[in-house]
């Protein structure tokens, strides 16, 4: 599959719009990349998308661990809409090198170490 289409925005319309960049026909599908020309980390992602990757290797900016004992709180299984546990992955990804969050994964065994005790999800 290549990719066909591309994002614009418009102003006369301020609107993003999806077209394509080459025929395609009735009932096909459009393909584009989540790319958008660059290695894009999980923040990214979230916020453009509305999902983030598994072991993406374009690292997040870590945070320090005033912030990160207040995102990491309320812990994960009180995330229970997919955007609450989208929201808490990313808090874990950006804290991971505060010691706050020794060891986590974004699946529902997640398991996160802090200087006060360990909590598992």
């Amino acid at each position: 599959s290549t990719i066909n289409s591309k994002w614009q925005y418009s102003q006369t319309l301020q609107e993003f719009q999806v077209i394509t960049t080459e025929a395609v026909a009735a009932g096909h599908e459009l393909y584009e990349s989540y790319q958008i020309s660059s290695i894009k980390d999980n923040s990214f992602l979230a916020y453009m998308f509305g999902f983030s990757l598994a072991n993406n290797r374009k690292q997040v900016q870590q945070l320090g661990s005033t912030a990160c004992r207040k995102m990491l709180h309320p812990r994960q299984e009180e995330a229970t809409s997919k955007i609450s546990q989208l929201l808490y992955s990313l808090a874990v990804e950006h804290c991971v090198a505060t010691g706050e969050v020794l060891e986590a994964d974004t699946d529902s065994s997640t398991s996160i170490k802090s200087k006060t005790g360990t909590a598992n999800g």
